[in-house]
């Protein structure tokens, strides 16, 4: 029969402002971990205080959102948890900036994770691009991946667009290269398989070569840490587990 289409991840992307928290009891000199998929990135650490502010902003790519979640994690300079809280990120509006304030769960005495009475508070600014309810993808971007190629729209399984040092075409990876390979191999961030939003191959005239897309810096995904939970390549990526704490956008 027809071999399954791969899937592929194009340009999801998950903006995080980190603002500030509340803490009722006492003050802390805290930090914030911020995790989406296998990306953990953290905050600086801030001061003792029981209003301590953060300000600080993160992007993601985003693979799947009805897997994926947004983990949030309060510790103080010992790396003691403070409190936690996991957003589902597929209610999201796309495109549009919303602020939310959720109350951290916290481990009680019996080991159960639950939002205490006083709650620590923390305040964040959320956006999605290129997913989320009212998105529709751009109709006239060409797609080719059964063939091997690939377009502007395509992310690699390390997060790499078009155009990036280390970028791993389709085929590529399927033939277990390593993004130094194509450092050497394919310095410019693409190879004769890409095609530009007119179609056109590199041996073309008129040939359009991508530009590097630019994102906030974030942790660096290492060869064994792909961006992505599943995908054509079968690589097999664990979710964090963080079954306990949960909340949603209403």
């Amino acid at each position: 029969g027809t071999p399954e289409k791969p899937k592929i991840y194009t340009g999801k992307r998950l903006h995080v402002d980190i603002l500030k928290a509340t803490i009722p009891d006492v003050a802390h000199t805290t930090y914030m971990n911020v995790e989406v998929g296998k990306q953990l990135q953290s905050t600086a650490v801030q001061p003792a205080s029981s209003n301590p502010t953060f300000s600080e902003s993160f992007e993601f790519v985003v693979s799947d959102e009805e897997v994926e979640t947004l983990n949030l994690t309060l510790c103080n300079d010992q790396h003691n948890v403070l409190g936690m809280y996991r957003l589902k990120i597929n209610s999201l509006e796309e495109g549009v900036r919303q602020e939310v304030t959720p109350k951290l769960f916290k481990k009680s005495a019996s080991g159960q994770w639950v939002v205490p009475d006083s709650p620590t508070r923390l305040t964040i600014g959320v956006t999605s691009q290129g997913f989320g309810k009212g998105y529709e993808a751009p109709k006239e971007l060409k797609v080719f991946y059964d063939a091997g190629l690939y377009d502007s729209t395509y992310v690699d399984i390390y997060g790499r667009w078009p155009g990036e040092c280390g970028f791993l075409p389709p085929l590529e990876a399927m033939a277990g290269k390593t993004p130094q390979d194509m450092e050497l191999e394919c310095p410019d961030g693409y190879d004769s398989n890409y095609r530009d939003l007119n179609g056109k191959g590199p041996q073309e005239s008129g040939f359009m070569p991508p530009k590097a897309k630019t994102v906030s810096p974030q942790k660096e995904f290492g060869d064994d840490e792909p961006a992505v939970l599943d995908g054509p390549y079968n690589l097999a990526v664990k979710m964090v587990s963080a079954t306990v704490y949960e909340g949603a956008l209403s």
